[in-house]
Parts: C-alpha cells; structure tokens; sequence
C-alpha cells in the first residue's frame, strides 16, 4: 500500500485497487432512530419530526418552495461537542430519509457563516435532480 503523503493512508486499507474505509462498519448501526416531542416551533417552524439517536439530535424540517421540497436534518450531539464522523452522518441520513436519497451539507461563502454552536445540517431534495447530476459529474 502507497501513502498517500500521509493524509489517508491510516485508516483505509487498499483492497483490490479499491479503498476501503474500516470506521465505516463501525459507524453503521443496527439502532434505528427515536421519535422524541420536542417544543421548538419558533427555532424550527418547518420541524416535521425530532429523534434521538444514539449520542444525537437530529431535526427534520421541510422547506417548501412553490411545489418543491427539500428536507433538512439538523444535527447535533447531545453532548454539544462537534461531529468528527462522516459515517454517522451517512448512517443517519440513510435510516431518516432513506438509502437512495442523495443529500449534500453546504459551505457558504465565508460572509454567510454562521458558526456559534455544533450544529450540521444535510439538505436533500426529495426529487434528487438539483444535485444528482452533479453527483453523478463527479464521482460516478
């Protein structure tokens, strides 16, 4: 296996001419979400539903715009502290909106952000065309 100038060469394993991620099987867990009642209208009026899930909080909000939707999970550890694992995103993604379902986090230019507290959010489009083709342009 080549190192890769050190970046990721750690945690991954090369697996004939493929790389493997060996925290992705750990971060993928059997436990589904739970719906918890949660009274934040003012800060989430589009909530549709809360969970807690594992060590987190996720919010799933609808955002309409004529007669297009795009969900949001809003996620946060409940401990406050950041996310440092991708897998969970994707693990909570998949059991929410579902394995087909494509979702993408955001990075505003640096005068729109806002960074106060350990909050991530992922947006999928529930028909998947805004950025399926560009998913597809570059990876597939």
């Amino acid at each position: 296996m080549s190192n890769i100038d050190g970046a990721i060469a750690d945690d991954q394993n090369q697996v004939e001419d493929a790389w493997i991620d060996e925290d992705w099987s750990e971060a993928k867990s059997a436990a589904q979400p739970v719906e918890i009642s949660v009274d934040w209208d003012r800060q989430y009026p589009d909530l549709v539903k809360a969970f807690s899930w594992e060590s987190y909080f996720i919010y799933w909000c609808e955002q309409w715009r004529g007669d297009r939707c795009v969900d949001r999970l809003i996620i946060e550890r409940q401990d406050r502290e950041p996310v440092g694992n991708w897998g969970d995103f994707q693990t909570m993604k998949t059991l929410i909106l579902g394995e087909e379902r494509i979702a993408v986090q955001i990075f505003p230019p640096d005068e729109a952000i806002v960074d106060q507290v350990n909050v991530y959010h992922l947006w999928s489009p529930r028909d998947g065309e805004a950025i399926a083709f560009e998913y597809q342009m570059l990876c597939c």
